[in-house]
């Protein structure tokens, strides 16, 4: 019989290529689909209410990859409590819903970020670096919160805290490019903050080995082993389209046009290692910005 697992934005940039990925290795699938109205079928769930529809059958394993963008031009305060909201009370009410389940999954798989961390400049963060106070910091640090009632109900839980994914249709990469692609990339801020990367397709490896290996447990940053400057970084980005990198952009520019969320997603630096990930014997394919960036453009 086929295992069954929940998949939570499953119709994001990472949920279809994961989802493909899971009914070839054999499970069946359950897409949860957010809505603002009444569930209309299978696998809905009211964001506003929190009344979930599931199929009735046991799942095996829930991997939550549900959440606002936050790549949003600035985050106003409305903009920062649609954010919360659509990640803390959701998987709040979800983990809550699948504890009152007669079994409850073996294994959940949940999304966070490295934003936890907050500014460390030049210093290598680990996943027992200390916590930062800032917006990120505390909507990614309730987040993950919000589902241990389920690892209090016996399932195993895990959390991976997500650097910038560069995939070919979503996250970072198809936004960052349009710049350089029109001349006018360039360093951002001092250009000596830190950028952490990952690649989509290491990414949907580690879930998969989320699921499978049952020694892992808690949270893994999920980082390639190399992080660049962002003065590197944006060297790589010219050669790989093969365009220019001379305009740059002051921190005093990204204030003015990005405000809050131009210091927490591009001058913030976050040197990340990946120790627990190194000790689950987990091995990255993309250790290389320019073959990765190469291998998606």
């Amino acid at each position: 019989m086929k295992k069954t697992v929940l998949v939570t934005g499953a119709s994001g940039f990472l949920g279809k290529p994961l989802t493909r990925r899971l009914e070839k290795d054999g499970w069946h699938v359950i897409s949860a689909r957010r809505c603002e109205g009444q569930p209309t079928e299978i696998g809905d769930w009211n964001t506003e209410s929190g009344e979930i529809r599931l199929p009735d059958r046991p799942l095996d394993a829930v991997v939550n990859l549900a959440g606002r963008s936050i790549t949003k031009f600035r985050w106003t305060s409305k903009e920062k409590e649609r954010l919360y909201q659509s990640r803390v009370p959701t998987t709040a009410k979800l983990a809550e819903h699948l504890k009152s389940m007669d079994r409850i999954p073996k294994v959940w798989v949940g999304a966070s970020g490295i934003g936890l961390y907050g500014d460390h400049g030049d210093q290598w963060i680990d996943e027992q670096s200390p916590m930062a106070a800032s917006f990120m910091a505390g909507m990614a640090r309730d987040w993950e919160s919000a589902a241990e009632p389920l690892a209090t109900a016996g399932s195993r839980l895990i959390i991976l805290r997500f650097s910038m994914i560069l995939g070919p249709y979503g996250g970072a990469w198809p936004v960052m490019k349009i710049p350089f692609q029109l001349g006018l990339g360039g360093v951002i801020g001092s250009g000596d903050q830190y950028w952490s990367w990952v690649h989509f397709d290491d990414v949907i490896r580690l879930i998969m080995q989320s699921l499978h290996d049952g020694r892992m447990e808690g949270p893994y940053n999920a980082a390639s082993p190399n992080p660049l400057p962002n003065r590197e970084f944006t060297a790589v980005i010219g050669r790989v389209l093969s365009r220019p990198t001379i305009i740059p952009l002051p921190s005093f520019a990204v204030n003015l046009l990005f405000g809050e969320m131009g210091r927490e997603l591009f001058l913030s630096s976050q040197r990340c290692h990946s120790a627990r990930l190194a000790e689950s014997g987990f091995d990255f394919r993309f250790t290389d910005l320019e073959k990765a960036l190469r291998s998606i453009n």
